[in-house]
């Protein structure tokens, strides 16, 4: 089945393509000559193979597609593993217990087509800058840094860090 990629994950995707019957998924976005994208299927379970293609590559099968009946041959090869990964969290040492906070955070993981200093090395930079100037400037409100782990993947890192929070230690974080 050939899905343009959307606001529904992918595993909402290809569960609803095995309902329908499909042998599997080719997703694709929608922009001219945009290269294939990079996504993850957190849980598998019940799903049909996944792989993305790029828009042209969707283009020459929706084209073959309007001439007749295509069939399409799919071999996909997939490693799925589960690895542990950590959020930073750091308070100014200055903070008094149960005073407002000013958060402030970047994600640390990357993308194959961006690693590392060019997929969010500069966010980072930028929380330590911010952090190191409210610092000099005397922080009223306190101050908590957030660099988040696994952000390309869906904001699992953040996510996870608001919701191991309870609701008065949620309140504290005023912006």
């Amino acid at each position: 089945m050939l899905v343009v990629r959307g606001a529904c994950e992918f595993q909402v995707k290809a569960a609803a393509a095995a309902q329908a019957g499909a042998a599997a998924v080719l997703l694709y976005d929608v922009p001219t000559g945009s290269p294939a994208f990079v996504g993850a299927v957190t849980d598998p379970t019940g799903t049909v193979p996944i792989a993305v293609i790029s828009e042209p590559e969707a283009t020459a099968l929706l084209d073959a597609m309007d001439e007749g009946e295509v069939e399409l041959r799919v071999d996909l090869q997939t490693t799925s593993r589960q690895v542990e990964t950590m959020n930073v969290i750091a308070d100014w040492p200055l903070t008094r217990p149960g005073a407002p906070l000013v958060m402030i955070g970047a994600h640390l993981d990357s993308v194959a087509a961006g690693p590392g200093s060019n997929d969010n090395a500069s966010g980072v930079a930028l929380v330590l800058a911010l952090a190191e100037t409210l610092v000099q400037h005397g922080n009223p409100a306190g101050l908590r840094i957030g660099l988040w782990s696994a952000e390309e993947f869906g904001l699992y890192g953040s996510i996870h860090h608001v919701s191991e929070l309870d609701e008065a230690e949620r309140s504290r974080i005023t912006a």
